[in-house]
């Protein structure tokens, strides 16, 4: 896990996450570091949109296969 977040043991614990408005990170398999993101909708199916705030990168629909890539930082 990268220093100063953590992950989500569970989807359900996600959706409650984006939920409260907190700021949420994506580790992309990629990328050298969780970035920012805004999710903007969630679904009735329980994916979530997500506005990666990068005008290189496009909006994509996140599933319970993502959760591994999602952060939240350490209180």
């Amino acid at each position: 896990m990268q220093h100063g977040f953590t992950g989500f043991a569970q989807w359900s614990d996600l959706l409650a996450y984006v939920a409260s408005n907190a700021p949420l990170f994506y580790h992309a398999p990629l990328d050298y570091a969780p970035t920012r993101i805004r999710p903007f909708k969630v679904y009735k199916n329980g994916k979530v949109r997500i506005d990666p705030l990068s005008a290189g990168a496009d909006c994509f629909t996140a599933d319970p296969g993502h959760l591994g890539r999602f952060r939240r930082p350490l209180p």
